[in-house]
């Protein structure tokens, strides 16, 4: 594949059999594409935790703490992000290694001249999709635009978008992949990304194949009235207070 913008590839330094899943993935499509070390959770202590993470806030506004896995990925997340702001990229694909190729990645070439006016984010696995509307299509992939969209699996990101990101994580203070809030927030536009016969680009591998490295526990679904009527309260006076960034 002629790259025409940057390809990274997301890996904890303790998963070497992702690693190889990983680059036979790359190498299947001929990508050259660089490898960041992901940031370990578990390693973190109190006062990196204390420094990045809100958990008052994530509280408010999801009804739980994150697990440390789940700081662990917003970090190396937001690390390519900064990356991508450093070198002035137009944009990159950004990879987990948990993932499998289902088309072409060198049919999405367009989508970086489509989207380079505006803050975007483009989804390419088939997780949580509601199609709204087609935004742009050519003779290989369709781009529609999506209300609710999640996974960090496998998406491309453009400047604009990295920017905007940055500034809303502050602090980490909910899921990296929580697309569908940043996009209400007038964050950056989602889109999901298809091929003309329907698949997505890339699918994440069945638990049971690539087990995850983000262990997580029962969560209580059965909220109280009192805490939903919290969280939808404490989520209005954070977006009257921080609209004004965007």
């Amino acid at each position: 594949m002629k790259e025409q913008y940057k390809v990274f590839a997301i890996n904890l330094k303790r998963s070497s059999d992702r690693l190889k899943s990983l680059s036979q993935q790359m190498a299947s499509q001929n990508i050259e594409y660089e490898r960041i070390s992901a940031i370990d959770g578990k390693d973190l202590n109190a006062e990196v935790r204390e420094k990045f993470y809100n958990e008052r806030r994530t509280i408010a506004l999801i009804g739980r703490r994150l697990l440390p896995g789940e700081i662990g990925c917003a970090l190396s997340h937001i690390s390519v992000w900064r990356e991508i702001i450093y070198r002035q990229l137009p944009g990159a694909f950004i990879f987990e290694d948990d993932f499998y190729f289902n088309a072409s990645l060198s049919d999405c070439a367009p989508i970086q001249s489509w989207l380079e006016d505006s803050p975007s984010v483009v989804l390419l696995s088939p997780e949580s999709e509601n199609l709204n509307s087609i935004w742009r299509k050519n003779k290989k992939i369709t781009l529609y635009q999506s209300r609710r969209t999640s996974s960090g699996c496998g998406y491309y990101i453009n400047l604009l978008a990295a920017k905007n990101a940055i500034a809303h994580f502050d602090q980490i203070h909910h899921p990296i992949d929580w697309w569908s809030k940043m996009r209400r927030l007038g964050i950056f536009q989602t889109y999901l990304l298809k091929t003309h016969d329907g698949r997505s680009v890339v699918c994440p591998y069945p638990e049971d194949r690539i087990s995850s490295t983000i262990k997580h526990k029962k969560i209580e679904k059965n909220k109280t009235r009192i805490k939903k009527l919290k969280q939808k309260f404490f989520w209005e006076y954070y977006f009257r207070i921080h609209k004004k960034l965007f």
